[in-house]
């Protein structure tokens, strides 16, 4: 199975090319303004999860490991079973 089929019959050949030339230069910087044009999206996409970085360094359950050791008023032990039983239990909303 050929791929191009219908350049068969044209004489092609592969040219060398330097970068110095017009031509190359213009392709050059086109190529770089669309790279640079598209590079925005995907960081500002990936930016949005930077506030989650602690629990991919386990920051956030050393830090609630240490919070839950120290000694709680009756009052703050509610605060930390609603944490427990809403956020951690993945019920964000309730």
């Amino acid at each position: 199975m050929e791929l191009f089929p219908m350049m068969k019959v044209q004489n092609l050949k592969l040219a060398a090319l330097r970068l110095e030339e017009e031509q190359a230069q213009y392709f050059v910087n086109r190529a770089m303004k669309v790279f640079d044009l598209n590079v925005n999206g995907p960081q500002k996409y990936l930016s949005q999860y930077d506030k989650y970085s602690d629990l991919l360094t386990s920051k956030a359950e050393r830090e609630a490991d240490s919070f839950l050791q120290e000694k709680r008023t009756m009052d703050e032990m509610k605060t930390v079973r609603l944490f427990q039983g809403g956020i951690l239990a993945g019920c964000f909303g309730c």
